[in-house]
């Protein structure tokens, strides 16, 4: 239903939230689908996080700044062996000031070129809401196999949530991942947790596949 919403003449402006450490070739296809993607080009930027001491990444973006300043990419170099939670709050820091509304763009997944469009015409359906996928597309690249996730369950069955998935106010997803050093996972369900009241689901699972 939300291909029929008609986006404003001055669209809300989304910042994509992009982390990366030394896979060169996740990140090139990353930027790719954010380029290719149907959401007017002057109301989106893309934030890449990466690390001081990753070397491959450097020089990928000291290779390819033209097609970044064309495509409002904009980077900034982390200091290493901070927490996964640090770097996302840093990228939540590092969003243009007049953003409206964030979205994670993790480098190793793949998005349909309508998922920033359709996502955004669902939050501006939904005021005051961040909106989550509630299911998505899982890619099995050892067995070369789709398969689709399992949904979120509100019976009291095992609770499934995607919370990478998400778009959300900017301004309310500053700072709310988690700083804890020792943690190498799930930092983005502590974010959640901090927003859940906001969050409602839409049932679009093909603008999502994450790589398994």
């Amino acid at each position: 239903k939300y291909k029929k919403v008609k986006l404003p003449d001055n669209p809300p402006f989304v910042s994509a939230l992009c982390l990366t450490r030394n896979r060169v070739n996740f990140l090139e296809k990353a930027i790719k689908q954010f380029i290719n993607h149907t959401y007017p080009s002057k109301s989106r930027e893309l934030v890449l996080m990466y690390d001081e001491d990753d070397d491959n990444t450097i020089m990928f973006i000291n290779q390819n700044k033209d097609i970044f300043d064309l495509n409002n990419i904009n980077s900034f170099i982390c200091k290493k062996d901070i927490s996964i939670g640090e770097k996302r709050n840093l990228s939540t820091q590092n969003v243009k000031p007049y953003s409206d509304f964030s979205i994670i763009w993790d480098d190793d997944d793949i998005y349909h070129e309508e998922r920033i469009e359709l996502m955004t015409k669902a939050i501006i359906s939904n005021p005051g809401k961040a909106i989550e996928l509630r299911q998505v597309i899982i890619n099995d690249e050892d067995r070369g196999a789709l398969y689709l996730s399992p949904p979120q369950d509100d019976d009291g069955g095992i609770i499934y949530h995607y919370p990478g998935t998400t778009i959300i106010n900017s301004n309310l997803l500053k700072n709310k991942y988690s700083t804890d050093r020792g943690k190498s996972f799930g930092e983005d369900t502590d974010a959640r947790d901090k927003y859940i009241d906001y969050i409602i689901t839409i049932n679009i699972p093909n603008l999502y596949k994450y790589r398994f």
